[in-house]
């Protein structure tokens, strides 16, 4: 005949759990799982525990648990009815020791009453002390507490003396507005001093930059000197420019230009290069290759167009001006006897 314990010992060995992974799953003492296999269920501590644990295990190994447990109502649930506890009185301690002890639910109901009328006990007895039940009490069903007499009313408070509240509490708001600016001066306080020297230290500047524009003639202290002042400087702005300008002429004039431009072009590598005279003429269109050198002459401008300005050096007027940019770049370079002129005093200062 097939058995509950039968039945669970043959599901777990089914799935492949030993008692300890068993255990492990269902926090079941691996000392009950056995029991329960041999279907001895009293280690599982009473019927209600029981079918906790069947169901449990039931769900770990996948069987359904519903013919389980109504066998187990069938063949090892107790048949003790539950009955009504007798009432007995706070203090009868020796009635307590002599009730019968149930088992299964009727135990757990029992230890449930047990606890509530020792705390309704505890909470009557000072009352019983001082003879506040009444006479006619039966039992403990008839214990009822009897609430305290309420306490005298307390006397009114005296007059008040003093500002009316309306005044206290205006007081009250600028205690709070003077305590939170004591609060912030007291946090704030370092960057208050720092702030407060650094525009003194600002003041004392401009004060020193004007008395020194002041000793050295540019600022005076009356109204008629200022503007003669502004006068006399707007003067001599005007006279060092006009005297720039002069010096500016006069070295142009000293500088000897040329008669004409004189353009070579060695290619390094293969480049592009277009030549255009001041007369707007095309001189050359094409490329140059590595090793190849040509020249023009104009006697005012000449305009290159170059496709690889890395790959060509350049000479004017017989002075060299190198690569007149970077390799693979496209440029513009005009030459004329002024650019001539600038590279002869430029290779006579690299002598």
């Amino acid at each position: 005949m097939t058995t509950i314990g039968r039945t669970l010992a043959a599901a777990r060995e089914r799935v492949g759990y030993s008692i300890e992974e068993l255990s492990a799953r269902t926090c079941i003492r691996e000392t009950v799982l056995a029991a329960m296999e041999r279907d001895d269920f009293a280690p599982c501590g009473g019927d209600f525990y029981a079918r906790g644990h069947i169901r449990s295990v039931c769900r770990a190994i996948a069987v359904d648990h519903t013919p389980l447990i109504e066998e187990y109502d069938r063949e090892h649930a107790s048949r003790e009815e539950v009955g009504m506890v007798p009432a007995i009185p706070p203090n009868d301690d020796s009635a307590a020791e002599q009730r019968p002890v149930p088992s299964g639910a009727s135990e757990l109901f029992g230890r449930w009453a047990e606890a509530v009328r020792k705390a309704r006990g505890r909470r009557e007895l000072p009352d019983r002390a001082r003879g506040e039940v009444p006479a006619e009490e039966d039992g403990p069903d008839n214990v009822r507490a009897v609430k305290p007499p309420p306490p005298p009313p307390s006397p009114p408070p005296p007059p008040r003396e003093g500002p009316a509240p309306e005044d206290d509490r205006y007081a009250a708001a600028r205690a709070r507005i003077a305590a939170a600016f004591a609060a912030a001066a007291n946090r704030y306080w370092s960057t208050l001093v720092t702030l407060t020297l650094a525009a003194a230290a600002v003041v004392a500047g401009i004060h020193a930059w004007t008395n020194s524009e002041a000793a050295d003639g540019f600022v005076t202290t009356s109204g008629p000197d200022v503007a003669q002042s502004r006068v006399d400087s707007a003067k001599r702005t005007e006279a060092n420019r006009e005297q720039g300008q002069a010096t500016v002429v006069a070295e142009t004039r000293e500088r000897e230009l040329p008669d004409e431009v004189e353009v070579t072009v060695s290619a390094r590598a293969r480049s592009w290069i277009r030549v255009v005279d001041g007369d707007g003429e095309h001189r050359f269109t094409g490329f140059l290759r590595s090793g190849e050198q040509r020249e023009w002459t104009h006697p005012e401008e000449l305009r290159l167009d170059l496709g690889n300005a890395g790959g060509v050096l350049l000479d004017v007027n017989g002075h060299q001006r190198g690569a007149p940019g970077a390799k693979g770049e496209v440029t513009r370079i005009t030459v004329d006897r002024e650019f001539a002129s600038k590279s002869q005093e430029r290779s006579e200062d690299d002598r």
